[in-house]
């Protein structure tokens, strides 16, 4: 495959992929056996991760959000988005969009923007900042989280706020839990109830080490995360206390969860721990 490839592929039934090549942005369905079925030509240039299920795929560009079906690997709408800018892209590059039976929630450089699954009209607009982390749906709620204002809880149908918790450096996407939402915000780690959005407990000493740029992972009694200045932190989901850290290379990278592995980018390494 003579592609770059932008984003983090996503796998159902085949492989996802976002790449770059000559003629723009494209999206490549590839069976599992490595053989490409079908390509997309996209609107907007460099596509970012797209989000995936057995109806469609909706993908961010740098200047477009694109519905593609899947029943026919057509695109069946596409809008014009403010561009990304150069400082916000290599975060935006696992920035995807959350997709529900009816909806599609989109974050973007100017907020977070809900449209219609089949249309793609627009049905609210919350542009009180940049968003760079996929946000997370539960239930009737969108969680999210702006780079310069705060994490947010929206009515996923209406938009309107149910809560919000003003903070800075917020890169990443929230991880929700049963009862509690797990953010990040510059060097520290968040606990926030998930209905009212009280700060439950917050790792701040000695915090991160640096600014995170890796989603938190939510687990049944740990919150697993890292840093550009520690590669592994692993945190008591009850209280926040610190269970185990690794300083390393530090990540721009989230840890991924095998059974009980945990994969972790440590600079341009990859390494496995056991999780107990």
């Amino acid at each position: 495959m003579d592609a770059t490839v932008t984003g983090t592929p996503v796998v159902d039934e085949e492989l996802v992929v976002p790449t770059k090549e000559d003629a723009g942005g494209r999206l490549l369905g590839i069976n599992l056996s490595g053989s490409i079925e079908w390509t997309v030509d996209l609107p907007g240039g460099r596509p970012f991760s797209p989000s995936a299920d057995e109806e469609g795929i909706v993908v961010r560009t740098l200047e477009a959000t694109n519905y593609v079906r899947r029943d026919d690997d057509t695109i069946l709408w596409s809008r014009t988005t403010p561009t990304v800018e150069r400082a916000g892209r290599f975060r935006a590059v696992d920035s995807s969009p959350a997709l529900l039976d009816d909806l599609v929630v989109v974050p973007g450089p100017n907020g977070l923007r809900c449209r219609d699954r089949q249309t793609g009209d627009e049905r609210w607009h919350d542009a009180r900042g940049r968003v760079v982390g996929s946000p997370a749906v539960d239930g009737e709620t969108v969680f999210a989280s702006f780079v310069g204002t705060g994490i947010v809880a929206l009515d996923v149908r209406s938009g309107e706020e149910r809560w919000s918790v003003d903070a800075t450096g917020c890169w990443t996407s929230p991880a929700v839990g049963t009862d509690a939402v797990y953010a990040t915000a510059g060097f520290e780690v968040l606990a926030l109830d998930r209905d009212d959005g009280d700060t439950l407990w917050r790792f701040e000493e000695p915090g991160l080490r640096g600014d995170c740029y890796s989603n938190p992972v939510a687990l049944d009694t740990a919150v697993v995360t890292g840093s550009i200045g520690r590669s592994l932190t692993v945190l008591d989901s009850d209280d926040g206390e610190r269970l185990f850290s690794v300083d390393g290379d530090g990540t721009h990278r989230s840890p991924a969860v095998v059974e009980d592995m945990l994969l972790v980018p440590n600079g341009s390494s990859l390494e496995a721990y056991q999780f107990e």
